[in-house]
């Protein structure tokens, strides 16, 4: 069954395919690999108080904050691609807690902890500026909803603030890749540790034995809870 998805995905020109799943074994066959990066952020120890904008508070999410939740999603520039109505069901997952920052009746900052009843202690998707996101995850973990927190390539701007203030920081894949057209990209110049252009580090990068990421030719990564 899933060849025949990835030859159909093949055919309409899909160049990159994606999955998660704890038995990469699997699928290391089908030629999914380890590839791009991002980060976790421990935010145990962490000292982030004191960030928080003029006249700013935090409340629980609700369905009202909806359109400024998804115009700060949206300023990302790896986000998913959702359908119109995805991100109504996917905030309002059973298990999944939202909070917001308020600012004068507009909301500066989101974060939802949880995806779904599946990914507990982690902040699984946030949005805003560097001082306003730390304010909110921050509360997060002050309210024991998340210690933990996911940041995605691109938004290093927040990965040295929070290190700088204590945060603890490890670097995990993004996701099992597989490259399903490589006739279909521009190829040029080489990547270390990526053997041939079917190795979708070669594209994505990886993370090095050193621990550090070793950048690919795209910058490409999936943000945000899962679409449905």
């Amino acid at each position: 069954l899933q060849r025949a998805v990835l030859d159909d995905l093949a055919r309409c020109g899909v160049l990159l395919a994606v999955l998660w799943t704890d038995r990469p074994e699997i699928y290391a066959g089908r030629g999914f690999s380890a590839a791009g990066w991002e980060y976790h952020l421990d935010l145990t120890g962490a000292v982030l108080s004191g960030r928080l904008p003029t006249a700013g508070r935090i409340r629980p999410y609700t369905h009202a904050d909806l359109a400024a939740v998804s115009d700060l999603y949206e300023n990302h520039p790896l986000r998913t691609v959702r359908r119109p109505g995805d991100a109504a069901r996917l905030y309002r997952m059973p298990g999944t807690r939202g909070l917001v920052l308020d600012r004068g009746g507009e909301g500066a900052a989101y974060a939802f902890c949880g995806k779904g009843e599946d990914f507990p202690d982690y902040v699984a998707e946030w949005g805003g500026e560097v001082d306003a996101a730390l304010t909110i995850l921050a509360a997060a973990r002050d309210a024991g909803l998340a210690s933990h927190a996911l940041v995605p390539a691109g938004r290093e701007d927040l990965v040295e603030a929070a290190v700088g203030s204590g945060a603890g920081l490890a670097l995990l894949p993004s996701g099992l890749w597989a490259v399903l057209r490589p006739d279909l990209i521009p190829s040029g110049g080489t990547v270390a540790g990526s053997a041939t252009m079917r190795d979708p580090r070669y594209w994505l990068g990886h993370i090095g034995a050193d621990g550090v990421a070793e950048p690919g030719r795209l910058q490409l990564g999936i943000w945000g809870m899962d679409s449905v």
